[in-house]
């Protein structure tokens, strides 16, 4: 018995070549929409309480809009206003909670702008998935840690636990 060689056409019939037109509007409104989502243009300017002297750093990233809170040696200020005093760079003992670590004129304060803030995202929706607010901390850097820590404490029982530090910009670095 001999075997057959069976005989293959050389012409395969496959489908035309080329990109479904649906597919890449998807792909490219996708990137489009993550490029303007990624793409940051703020122009926050910030002033600075007297009597303080932020930290310098080489490089840093632009500060986005958010509740500004300042502390010096003598005070502490919300959104540029005094909040409370502080003496030669500590807390009153009449200013500091019953926990021993809350500010309370500080928090009544961040309570109040919580508050609002709240009140305009409750219509929205769900309140269980809205984001911690956002802070701005300006505290001048002859302090010592202990005195952030109490208003970085106050701010997250406020529910302001997305906070970022406010530096200047080094002249002699990039």
């Amino acid at each position: 018995m001999g075997l057959k060689k069976k005989k293959y056409n050389s012409q395969i019939n496959m489908p035309e070549g080329g990109i479904s037109l649906t597919s890449f509007m998807d792909v490219m409104i996708v990137l489009i929409f993550f490029l303007v989502k990624s793409m940051t243009v703020s122009s926050t300017n910030l002033n600075t309480p007297k009597g303080i002297h932020l930290p310098k750093v080489k490089a840093g990233q632009e500060a986005k809009q958010a509740l500004v809170v300042s502390i010096s040696a003598a005070e502490v200020w919300a959104d540029y206003k005094p909040v409370m005093k502080l003496d030669h760079g500590d807390f009153l003992s009449k200013d500091i909670g019953e926990d021993g670590r809350t500010l309370e004129p500080l928090k009544a304060y961040l309570d109040k702008e919580n508050s609002k803030r709240l009140a305009i995202y409750k219509g929205m929706g769900n309140l269980d998935f809205l984001p911690p607010g956002k802070i701005l901390i300006q505290a001048d850097h002859h302090l010592p840690f202990k005195l952030v820590k109490y208003l970085l404490h106050t701010a997250a029982t406020s529910g302001y636990s997305d906070y970022k530090f406010v530096v200047v910009k080094d002249k002699d670095g990039g």
